[in-house]
């Protein structure tokens, strides 16, 4: 999906990531984007990129829902 960062892009720094998924998709977009991140990367077994995406979940999380 080329929506999303890729890993080595933004140095998988995940606030970076949940930055720049907030401006392409704004909030909700974001959070949908990292789910299905999530789900890949477990399909998949890359558990660093798993990590990451959680962690981006987890920031995300951290803020109000959008009205």
């Amino acid at each position: 999906m080329s929506s999303k960062p890729q890993t080595g892009e933004v140095q998988d720094d995940p606030h970076e990531i949940a930055n720049w998924l907030i401006r392409e998709h704004g909030l909700n977009g974001a959070r949908q984007v990292v789910l299905g991140g999530v789900l890949e990367a477990q399909e998949q077994g890359d558990f660093y990129r798993l990590s990451v995406y959680r962690e981006v979940r987890r920031i995300l999380a951290q803020y109000p829902d959008e009205v």
